[in-house]
């Protein structure tokens, strides 16, 4: 270990290995991706090296079959990489980091599907997908700046097309508490986003949001609200930036948003428990959109068995309306395109060897499109997923 390196020449050592290793990526053609969203959430891999930065990384490849009432069934092979680093600066008051992944075109699946085509979007093969930098004023206090990962314990909500939203984000955590406290592990959290840019259009659509967390005894829980303004900027903003238009034109009307702001407020509470000796995990998750009155309510339950025949199990039921959170939004790992969404998921993961995991994930969801008029359809679909980290 290299003690005597300060932090700034491990920030600029970092930076400059990551670069070589960006360039040997793009000349072998290994295309480093992210396993953001569903399926086996891989162990991260975190490696120290000398310079006193971490580099992280996992892959993921996945079937997935998918049988729809109105259209063919279309299996299809898909992969998901990502490779990155993270380190610390300033005695550990300050800290960065940086993630490249594939398929810029779909910043929230990150999905590339075997064999090319229009599927796999226009964005390039490698993307950045985090590069932020972390501050700490007080010991109870963080700020991140840059594009980083999500912020807020939001359930299936994102901030816009992207999984990763960009902007700045401060965290307080004035009391931590106890082991016999009633209360405990408070944190108050703000952000302010960009959704997108138009470069000469004043009117830039951007997110506000606020969100209080917390412990109560052994429930986990915590409420936001997230504000978001200039939704219609760009003329529109659905239609001509959200993942190319094909997402949000089921939710314009006559070529707009019905309101050019949306407010959504969330709540999630969840409750770790065991029967005998078996463990289990209850949560309850709703959404309210307080501008839109049309389908503006979604609520999901669930409930997860973290140790179930050497593995770990996943049921959950969630019933989307299609101005509760814009699919634009909204995870839509269970669901696909935009759309009022009411399903099932099922999902069980087994480790097979150390840093690698197989999922089964089984889905069946009904989805309506009553704002645009289009035909419902019935869902079935499968996935198998391999993970591993590397």
């Amino acid at each position: 270990m290299r003690t005597h390196a300060s932090g700034l020449t491990r920030l600029l050592s970092g930076a400059a290995l990551l670069l070589t290793c960006g360039l040997s990526w793009a000349d072998t053609g290994t295309t480093p991706v992210q396993a953001a969203g569903g399926g086996a959430a891989a162990e991260e891999y975190v490696k120290k090296s000398d310079l006193g930065f971490q580099w992280t990384g996992d892959a993921r490849l996945r079937i997935d079959a998918r049988d729809r009432s109105d259209m063919t069934a279309d299996p299809r092979f898909r992969l998901r990489l990502r490779a990155g680093a993270k380190g610390a600066f300033a005695n550990g008051k300050g800290g960065w980091g940086f993630q490249l992944a594939t398929n810029p075109g779909d910043p929230v699946s990150k999905n590339v599907t075997l064999g090319g085509g229009d599927v796999n979007g226009g964005g390039g093969v490698i993307g950045v997908d985090l590069a932020y930098f972390t501050f700490k004023p007080h010991a109870d206090v963080a700020l991140t700046l840059g594009k980083m990962a999500n912020p807020f314990w939001t359930g299936t909500g994102i901030f816009d097309p992207d999984l990763h939203p960009e902007g700045a984000a401060v965290a307080w955590s004035p009391f931590q508490g106890g082991k016999g406290d009633l209360l405990k592990n408070i944190t108050l959290k703000g952000g302010l986003f960009a959704i997108r840019e138009f470069g000469a259009l004043s009117a830039d659509p951007y997110n506000a949001s606020v969100q209080l967390t917390g412990d109560i005894g052994p429930v986990s829980t915590g409420i936001g609200l997230y504000y978001y303004s200039g939704l219609n900027a760009g003329n529109p903003f659905g239609a001509a930036a959200i993942n190319g238009g094909a997402q949000a034109v089921n939710q314009l009307v006559g070529g707009a948003f019905p309101s050019d702001n949306m407010a959504v407020v969330a709540g999630r509470a969840s409750y770790p428990f065991q029967i005998r000796s078996f463990p289990l995990t209850i949560h309850g998750e709703a959404a309210y959109n307080t501008v839109e009155n049309t389908q503006n309510f979604m609520y999901e339950v669930g409930v997860s068995m973290p140790q179930i025949w050497k593995g770990s199990a996943r049921l959950v039921y969630r019933d989307s309306g299609q101005f509760s959170a814009f699919s634009p939004w909204a995870d839509t790992e269970l669901g696909e395109g935009t759309g009022y969404h009411s399903g099932i998921m099922a999902s069980y993961t087994r480790p097979l060897v150390k840093g690698v995991d197989v999922t089964a994930t089984y889905y069946h969801y009904d989805r309506f499109q009553p704002i645009s008029g289009a035909a419902a359809r019935t869902t079935n679909r499968f996935q198998l997923d391999l993970s591993t980290s590397f």
